[in-house]
Formats: C-alpha cells, sequence, structure tokens
C-alpha cells in the first residue's frame, strides 16, 4: 500500500484543475497572497513576513516575501500549517466567493 504524502491543494491560474501548491507552474504566490488576506493566523510570525526594517519581524501589514517572488513558499508559516492540519478551505480564493461560501454553509445546522 502506498503510504500517502501530505500536500496543500492550489486553485490559482497556473492551471485550470486543483493542483499541488509549488508544482510546474505554479509558484504558491497566490496561494499565499490568498491566506494572508482569508486567514493571516500564522502572518504574524512567519520567517517571510517582511516589514522593511532590518530584522523586525511580526506585522501584517509589511511584504510578504512570498508573494513578492523573494522566498519559496515552503517557508510561508500558513503553508506548513495547511500542509499539516489539512484544513477545509481551498485558496486562493476571493474574499466575496469566500464570504458567500461562508452564508450558506450548512455544516453546523440552520440558526
Amino acid at each position: 500500500m502506498k503510504k500517502r504524502t501530505p500536500q496543500v491543494n492550489c486553485l490559482c491560474r497556473a492551471y485550470p484543475f486543483i493542483h499541488r501548491i509549488g508544482g510546474g507552474k505554479c509558484s504558491g504566490a497566490e496561494w499565499c497572497e490568498s491566506y494572508r488576506e482569508i486567514d493571516g493566523s500564522g502572518c504574524d510570525a512567519c520567517p517571510c513576513n517582511n516589514t522593511g526594517e532590518s530584522g523586525c519581524r511580526g506585522s501584517r501589514s509589511g511584504q510578504c516575501d512570498v508573494v513578492g517572488g523573494l522566498e519559496s513558499h515552503e517557508y510561508c508559516t500558513g503553508f506548513q500549517e495547511h500542509l499539516h492540519y489539512q484544513p477545509e478551505i481551498r485558496l486562493p480564493v476571493d474574499m466575496n466567493t469566500h464570504f458567500a461560501a461562508q452564508m450558506v454553509d450548512d455544516r453546523y445546522g440552520s440558526f
């Protein structure tokens, strides 16, 4: 039996189908940008979060080095989090689509 390798799936425009992040044409930059906008919980402590000040990290207001093409998606804390925990959300997704899906999500029953 083949061992299942954890992976993070991506919906970016590199391919017209769901694909593995960082594979082939997909750099992971769109995924990381969407993660930062939709979730961002790992961005504060992420080594790729660059505020522009020498050595200063810890604010989502800074530039993401993955989005800027300076670092690999593999260093992104959000990528590592998704790799280990496999959450339901599939990125990248725009804010309107994300919130519309949340409004019709009936996993927890009707209110």
